[in-house]
């Protein structure tokens, strides 16, 4: 029997549960909702049940990620503070951007369908920044690609309820780009169905790992977000690091979240890049590559080889 049913089995009190039982068992009644037919009368009344008893017992607060705010970061304890380079770490993350690997995308081919996209293409939403996100990811994927590894991009990959370590409210919702890499079996699985792949705990450990958001304006506001979508994330697949990034097309800012240790308590520190740009040119193209080459590769590692966490 799993450990959470165990725990159900004792005949303890709803209000004696952690958060993070509460929240598990949050998600079983919500798959239960999701399979009926709300339009159905019968049906209709079960899932109004359900939310109300969902309501009731449940002492969290269950939030989008999309409602995180530093505030968020504060109580759940989580220290924000700003990534260094290292000597010389941004020619390095320049020079391996424009790095050429057989049978792949080049510059100029990317370059070129940028081109398109930029005099096609409206930006004023997030499906339209998209476009521009999906052409330079599909140039890294592609040179990542070897006959041991490869990368898979699961869309929309939905994390689902889960309370923070810390305590407080549990947090859900979708990340618009999940990267993983891997073994070419493993990136078949993902690409055929992410939600059943990931349902193996041997592929969170084969796997690294790292997030991504797509925003239609700045970045910087949205960082809350996708450091909510790191920690909880982490927690689910036991990482004490966990990277991502969060991008325009035109302007992407990576971030390292890393988890306390145990002595330190709940809670993490999660550093960032100030905002790179794409600029007119794409003179900052190749800076932007060499960097998710860096952060797709080496998801749970820390430091990056091109700067460090103060």
């Amino acid at each position: 029997m799993a450990p959470f049913f165990n725990v159900m089995a004792k005949r303890r009190r709803l209000s004696s549960l952690t958060d993070q039982e509460t929240a598990t068992l949050v998600n079983l009644l919500e798959r239960f909702q999701h399979k009926l037919d709300e339009k159905d009368g019968e049906d209709g009344e079960v899932v109004h049940a359900l939310k109300t008893v969902m309501r009731e017992f449940s002492g969290l607060k269950h939030a989008p990620f999309s409602d995180a705010t530093v505030l968020t970061l504060i109580q759940a304890n989580i220290v924000v503070d700003l990534l260094e380079w290292n000597t010389d770490g941004r020619t390095q993350a320049v020079n391996l951007g424009g790095k050429i690997t057989q049978n792949a995308l080049s510059l100029y081919e990317t370059t070129k369908q940028i081109g398109y996209i930029r005099k096609h293409i409206a930006f004023e939403t997030e499906a339209g920044c998209r476009f521009l996100t999906n052409a330079i990811m599909l140039h890294v994927i592609t040179n990542l690609e070897t006959r041991d590894s490869s990368v898979a991009i699961a869309p929309e990959s939905r994390i689902p309820h889960s309370g923070l370590e810390s305590g407080g409210s549990s947090y859900a919702g979708a990340v618009n780009y999940l990267m993983a890499i891997g073994e070419p079996e493993d990136r078949d699985a993902i690409v055929l169905s992410p939600q059943l792949a990931f349902t193996d705990a041997r592929v969170h450990k084969m796997l690294t790992c790292s997030i991504y958001e797509a925003k239609p304006e700045k970045t910087l506001p949205a960082l809350p977000q996708a450091v909510m979508e790191a920690v909880i994330q982490s927690q689910q697949l036991t990482f004490t690091t966990f990277r991502g990034c969060v991008t325009t097309g035109e302007e992407w800012l990576f971030f390292i979240y890393n988890k306390n240790k145990d002595k330190d308590g709940p809670g993490g520190r999660a550093s960032y890049l100030p905002p790179i740009r794409l600029e007119k040119d794409l003179s900052g193209l190749p800076l932007i590559l060499g960097l998710l080459y860096d952060w797709i590769e080496n998801g749970q590692e820390n430091p990056s080889a091109f700067c460090y966490c103060r």
